[in-house]
């Protein structure tokens, strides 16, 4: 069977872009693979947070585009998007918070008093400096439920996916590509679109550019008020995250491991929690104690923690860095500039 369009991945990037192509272009015949089931790769682990944080311009104008796009798409497809939270910003180096933030500086309340809610009171008085609040900055989707939600509105337009299905090899051939599953299945299509995250060095490794990471996310066991915000700690990439449905608190790090294989199975270690420890420790007094259970997982970075679209034949989004939802509608747009579609 031949397509215009395949995509290979189907977590919050593919599924976005595939919606926005189908919405430019609705004529084009497109095929979406996944090995798993939709959305249980890494954006089955995302926490879905979206504060107004890059590092480069790009980055920063990407955060823009996608934070007014989703709006519109989580619209379209029948997802309500949650209320926005305020955001207590920790960090010594304010210029540093100010260069990254993507939204007027003087949008930053500063203040020495932690907002009052279900753990303020676990954090130290004795804390140097100034925490710097957002009002309104924090955003978060279910990127679950947000992807089962863009993947029914593709297959109610007839667009054609296939989950639990793995892609052993593609390669070109005259105007197509051949792309072929473990399932002896042959399909052809005119493009071809790579992004299954960490999973990517199984088509195209390029080191160079992005890299595998280890990711941790903890669950601090105390129930979340209404009003609270959430914590970013800056200086140790991490942060803390109300989930009123579950009624718990997630902490999220970014690990200083490299170099993982998301097809080896991933494991919790003792020094995960000594890490997560380790940060709670410098903020707060016997939040620790709190500590529940953790996950790990992988995802694949690049320098400036900017998503890389290239054209190789095929399409490659690389070094997603945590970012899926925050970026997802601006990569969707860039991948639909690099098909070469008017």
């Amino acid at each position: 069977m031949k397509y215009d369009i395949a995509i290979i991945g189907m977590g919050i990037t593919g599924l976005t872009t595939a919606n926005l192509i189908h919405k430019r272009f609705p004529d084009k015949k497109m095929l979406l693979i996944e090995k798993q089931e939709i959305g249980q790769g890494t954006s089955y682990y995302s926490a879905g947070f979206n504060p107004p944080l890059s590092i480069s311009d790009q980055a920063k104008q990407s955060y823009k585009t996608s934070s007014t796009l989703i709006k519109t798409l989580a619209k379209e497809v029948g997802y309500v998007l949650p209320d926005t939270i305020d955001v207590v910003y920790m960090t010594e180096d304010r210029k540093s918070l100010i260069e990254k933030y993507c939204k007027p500086a003087g949008h930053l309340n500063d203040t020495s008093t932690v907002p009052a809610g279900s753990i303020s009171h676990f954090f130290k008085k004795e804390i140097g400096g100034s925490f710097y609040i957002g009002k309104g900055d924090g955003s978060y989707v279910d990127a679950r439920s947000y992807c089962e939600k863009l993947a029914n509105n593709l297959t109610a337009n007839g667009l054609d996916i296939n989950t639990q299905t793995y892609v052993t090899e593609f390669s070109k051939k005259g105007d197509y590509f051949q792309i072929i599953t473990h399932l002896s299945a042959i399909y052809e299509s005119k493009d071809v679109i790579v992004s299954t995250g960490p999973f990517l060095n199984t088509f195209e490794p390029n080191k160079k550019i992005s890299r595998n990471k280890k990711v941790c996310a903890f669950s601090i066991n105390i129930e979340p008020e209404k009003n609270d915000c959430a914590f970013i700690f800056l200086d140790d990439e991490a942060f803390l995250l109300p989930l009123h449905k579950e009624k718990k608190w997630l902490l999220s790090i970014t690990s200083t491991e490299w170099g993982i294989d998301p097809d080896k199975k991933i494991t919790v270690t003792s020094e995960d929690f000594v890490m997560a420890k380790k940060v709670l420790n410098k903020y707060t007094n016997a939040l620790d104690e709190y500590i529940g259970e953790a996950i790990v997982f992988a995802d694949n970075y690049s320098d400036q923690k900017e998503i890389k679209v290239e054209k190789n034949e095929a399409i490659y989004v690389r070094g997603t860095s945590g970012g899926g939802v925050r970026y997802a509608p601006a990569t969707g747009l860039k991948i639909i500039e690099k098909l070469g579609y008017k």
